[in-house]
This record gives structure tokens, sequence and C-alpha cells, in this order.
């Protein structure tokens, strides 16, 4: 009768079977560990070369590290995405407040970009603050180019106009404010410039500190009183600083002040005979004053633009005092004095 055989046992004398060594963890790659750190610290250009190298390195030489690696270059990706939204970001602000005076609204309160020429480049500030200028004023031009001499014509008299609507006060300029014109060239109209812009600086390069187009506490008298004069005030305040060689503006000028000076007459002397509240009680009489010397000066100026025909005409007839009406001015001081 045949026995089961019995299966070999330590107690039996027998020895266990070997077991096989458990086979080696793969190195991690150090460049892995690199890239991440670098990611991490947003050196991107280590991280990125790094990244690279380590993932070679995994593939052909069988390390870990392969998700760090990714991770890494993950990291990379989204700070360089980020760095590129700051770029969009930082240029389109300085765009909306860097560029040629003709790209910013009326009322902008700017620096120059470089010099003293608006036509180099302003960024604009708050007006609250120094500031080298202001844009007070703006022509806006329709149909092709009228040349030059009709273009500078029309934006010399009509950002006079434009301006003297805008500026609250002209009669608290003082004898260094200038209002210029930008006029539009051939080669601007043609790049898509068709207006001419006004501005409002010192002549002696002196930062301004006024926002000379806010009406806070401005009462309805003095609002509608200045509302009236301010286009004959700026005019006599152009034609007193201009120069024999801009000779032709003078003469536009000088018919322009005709021309608003019978208008203000007109306007002032309705006003005394209903004048408005908040005004001296010889406010009637300050009116019918001024629209007088209006009408006085009317010859005057039509006068002077017959005569400006050079340079050296124009400057004989300032020398002399034959420009505006030097009673028209001191009315009109009083009167603004009276609201």
């Amino acid at each position: 009768m045949s026995q089961t055989p019995v299966p070999p046992s330590i107690g039996h004398g027998f020895a266990p079977a070997p077991v096989p060594p458990a086979p080696a963890r793969p190195r991690t790659s150090a460049a892995a560990v690199i890239a991440l750190v670098a990611a991490a610290l947003a050196l991107v250009p280590v991280a990125v070369v790094m990244g690279i190298v380590a993932l070679f390195r995994i593939r052909n030489q069988e390390l870990r590290g392969k998700r760090a690696a990714v991770v890494a270059l993950s990291l990379s990706a989204g700070w360089i995405a980020l760095a590129m939204i700051g770029i969009i970001g930082t240029a389109a602000y300085v765009g909306s407040t860097q560029g040629p005076v003709s790209a910013f609204a009326v009322g902008s309160c700017y620096d120059y970009v470089s010099g003293h020429d608006a036509r180099a480049g302003i960024h604009t500030v708050d007006c609250g603050g120094a500031h080298d200028g202001q844009i007070v004023g703006r022509v806006t031009f329709a149909g092709s180019f009228p040349g030059q001499e009709q273009a500078t014509e029309e934006s010399v008299v009509g950002c006079t106009t434009d301006a003297a609507r805008r500026i609250v006060d002209v009669g608290q300029l003082d004898e260094v404010a200038r209002v210029s014109t930008y006029v539009p060239t051939q080669t601007a109209w043609d790049n898509g410039v068709k207006s001419a812009t006004c501005v409002l600086v010192d002549s002696d390069g002196t930062p301004r500190f006024d926002d000379a187009l806010d009406r806070t506490d401005m009462t309805p008298a003095r609002s509608t009183v200045l509302a009236l004069t301010n286009e004959s005030a700026l005019l006599r305040l152009k034609l007193r600083y201009l120069t024999g060689t801009v000779w032709r503006d003078a003469v536009v000028l000088e018919r322009r002040l005709a021309v608003v000076d019978r208008a203000e007459a007109a306007a002032l002397t309705r006003l005394a005979n209903t004048p408005p509240e908040g005004g001296r009680a010889d406010l009637p009489t300050l009116l019918r004053r001024l629209a007088t010397e209006d009408l006085r000066e009317v010859p005057v100026a039509e006068n002077a633009a017959a005569r400006t025909t050079d340079p050296d005409s124009w400057r004989k007839l300032a020398v002399a005092g034959k420009i505006t009406s030097s009673h028209a001015l001191t009315a009109y001081q009083d009167l603004r004095l009276a609201l």
C-alpha cells in the first residue's frame, strides 16, 4: 500500500526557496527637481530649459520625475501668460494716456512728452496738479483739405470761439497765458487728423495748476455775463500777444472782434434791461457801459484789419495801441468785478 509523500518542510530538514531581491527603484531626475523649484520662483527660462532636459533624460535613462517636469513647464507657461497680460495691459494704459494732442478730449490736462511742443506727443495728467497745458477747444473740419492758409484761418478763429465758450472765466487768465492752436497740415489730414486743437499754456514754460473749464461755484449772474463777454475778452488777450510773424492771424482775429463786439453790445443791452440776480446794484449801468465801449471798439478792429498787410504794419499798430480799445478792456474788467 503506497504512502502519501510528505511535503518538504523546515521540520523535516529542508531550507526554504530563496526570495528574489526587489528591483532597484529608479533615481529621481535632478533636472526635474531644479525645474520645479525654478518654476515656483518664476525663473521661467531656467524652468523651461531644465524641464525639457529632465523629460529627455527621464525617457532615455529611465529616471523618475516626469510629473515634476510637466508641472514645471505648466507653471512656466502660466507665468508667460501672466507676463503677456501685463504687457498688453500696460500698453493699453499707456496708449490711453499718451499720444498726439489730437487724440485726447477737450478738457484733458497734460504734460509734454518731449520739449514744449504738444505735436511731439503728450501724456494726460490730473488737472488738479501741476501740468504743462490743457486742451480747451477743438475745431473739426468736413470734406477735403481746404488748403493750408484757409485751414489756418478757420482754425485760429474757430479755436478762439470754442475756447471762449468752454473757458469759465477768461478774465482770470494772466499775462503769460496763451491759447495756442495746432492746425492740421496736409500730411496730418491724409493720416486722419481733420481737426484743429486749442490748448491753454503759459508762455514762460511754467506749469499751470488750475482747471480752466471747471464751473464749480459759478453763480447764475456770473455765468450769464461771462458767457456773453468771454470771446471778446479772449480776442483782446490774443491780439495783445500776437507778433508780426503771425500778422495774418491778427487780420482774421480783428475781423472777428468787430463781429463779436456788435453782437455782444446788443446782448448786454438786453441783459441790462433784465439783469440777473446776484450782481451788484450798479450791474445794469456796467452792462450798458461795456455795450457802449464794444461799439466804439468796432471801428478800431476794422481799421486794424484793413491796415495790417505785413509784419511791419501790424507791429506799428500794436506799438501805437491801435489794435483794440483800452476803454473796452477797462469796462470789461469793471463789469467782471461786479459779478
